[in-house]
């Protein structure tokens, strides 16, 4: 039984898939798979001329050879000045006197790894840890007698 004030979804997402099915799903404004929702004939082809008016556009534009750098361009010549918001100005690296500290390591040699894997901080703790259990056995085995 639904909720109460539960409006169940007429529609369908209908988008073509991979398989040449439709999309089955019923969500009331967005499918997780193909995006917003919208009405489709019975093939999956969009229907309704006002959805895509500005994909038209464009797309005719595209077909004409006009590109937005032209129209840009055009603009600017009307107007007299320059659209700079479309492109991203590099900023100029400042020189610094430091020193790049990958340029002044060690080589590394067989050496060099084995100390860096030995002499970690949590490789010393479990050595110390094993030799303190060992110590502490020892101890107690010699010396349980004493009280």
């Amino acid at each position: 039984m639904p909720p109460v004030g539960f409006v169940p979804v007429k529609w369908m997402c209908r988008a073509p898939m991979k398989s040449g099915k439709l999309c089955p799903r019923r969500d009331r404004f967005k499918c997780p798979l193909h995006g917003k929702v919208i009405p489709r004939d019975e093939l999956g082809n969009p229907n309704g001329k006002g959805l895509f008016t500005d994909c038209d556009e464009i797309m005719k534009s595209k077909s004409r050879g006009e590109s937005w750098e032209s129209v840009e361009k055009e603009i600017e010549k009307m107007t007299g000045e320059k659209l700079n918001h479309s492109r991203k100005r590099k900023r100029e690296v400042k020189p610094t006197n430091l020193v790049s500290l990958s340029q002044h390591q060690k080589p590394k040699t067989p050496r060099s790894r084995l100390q860096k894997k030995i002499l970690n901080k949590k490789a010393m703790r479990s050595v110390n840890k094993s030799a303190d259990k060992a110590d502490e056995k020892r101890n107690r085995s010699a010396f349980d007698q004493q009280f």
